[in-house]
């Protein structure tokens, strides 16, 4: 599946630069050599660690109580390269890295975030199927929960996800965000940027029996509602502003929040066959942090990529939070080649 949606995009792509030339320079325009130092046709070849995850939360108003699902996916170790518009990586989980099966359940998922940092946009992908989930809040929620260090876990739940964001980046000759996520630039100076654009989300769980537990402790949570999937298509306006502050030429921290508000329409089924449908006001919050040190060719570093959403059920006083993102350590270093590759047709 990944190579088909890679091929598919790799074609576009082709067709694109090759075609309009002009329009690729200009979205990919050469940085302020004075704020950003570019590494374009260096490849960069990464170790790193990281975890990708995701949570929904049912949350009702009513009780003020909150039902906690979450995957027991666990930290995978891996390596990588980037060239131009080329990125690979390959990670596996290690043994000691595992969380036990017997206190969280099984999760299995299947995981593709892109994240396209261009100079004048950036395109952000987050779709994700995830399979196995516990709950996380079960000595709080549950009337009999399980032993200590135990979670009441549901190896039915099913969640996915396909949302895709682009937005444009106003500052776009001084500020980079390919230096702290990508390795191949480097912001030499303080500077940030403003940045807009727009969204789709299609975002949904669906179980085999109710999300809500037989020995909960508020017994008409959700108004009594068994429900066993829930599901929401929304679009929404995005908005914010990224910050990259430089310590000592070699130091930097990156701070970015890119809000959106919309409307979806939400959807949940209950064991009954029953489906409540309704349009709802629509909120997300993409966040970006990162900090590192860069000393010549070499790179250490961390960065987190995490998207909120929260929108509206269709019954009174309840509300869905879903949350997904992914969390990475790198070690890179950047190889100077002899001669340049060329990816794509056209593309300089």
């Amino acid at each position: 599946m990944r190579l088909i949606i890679f091929l598919v995009v790799f074609s576009f792509l082709s067709n694109t630069v090759d075609g309009q030339g002009s329009l690729w320079e200009k979205l990919n325009s050469p940085p302020d050599s004075s704020f950003v130092a570019s590494y374009r046709n260096d490849l960069i070849v990464r170790l790193y660690t990281s975890r990708k995850y995701m949570g929904q939360q049912f949350l009702d108003g009513s009780a003020s109580k909150s039902l906690n699902y979450q995957p027991s996916n666990n930290y995978l170790v891996g390596f990588g390269i980037n060239y131009k518009l080329l990125g690979i990586n390959a990670g596996f989980s290690l043994p000691s890295m595992r969380k036990s099966m017997d206190k969280y359940g099984k999760t299995s998922f299947f995981d593709l975030q892109s994240h396209v940092y261009l100079r004048r946009i950036t395109f952000d992908l987050f779709s994700h199927v995830f399979w196995g989930q516990y709950l996380s809040n079960s000595s709080n929620i549950l009337t009999t929960p399980p032993e200590r260090g135990f979670y009441y876990a549901r190896p039915d739940i099913r969640s996915y996800a396909v949302n895709a964001e682009v937005n444009y980046n106003f500052n776009y000759s001084r500020y980079s965000l390919r230096a702290p996520f990508l390795q191949d630039e480097w912001q030499k100076r303080n500077a940030g940027s403003f940045f807009a654009g727009g969204g789709i989300y299609w975002d949904g769980s669906d179980a085999d029996s109710s999300f809500v537990p037989s020995g909960i402790t508020v017994p008409d949570f959700y108004g009594g509602v068994d429900f066993k999937c829930w599901e929401l298509l929304a679009l929404a306006a995005t908005g914010g502003y990224a910050y990259t502050f430089v310590i000592d030429k070699r130091f930097f921290v990156v701070l970015s929040a890119v809000g959106g508000i919309g409307v979806g329409r939400s959807m949940l089924a209950d064991m009954e066959g029953r489906d409540y449908r309704t349009y709802t006001p629509f909120y997300k919050l993409t966040e970006r942090f990162g900090f590192g040190y860069q000393y010549g060719r070499m790179y250490v570093g961390a960065t987190c990529v995490n998207m909120d959403m929260l929108f509206n059920s269709p019954l009174d006083n309840a509300r869905i939070h879903y949350r997904s993102g992914n969390i990475r350590v790198n070690i890179a270093y950047r190889f100077s080649l002899k001669k340049k590759i060329k990816i794509l047709p056209g593309m300089k």
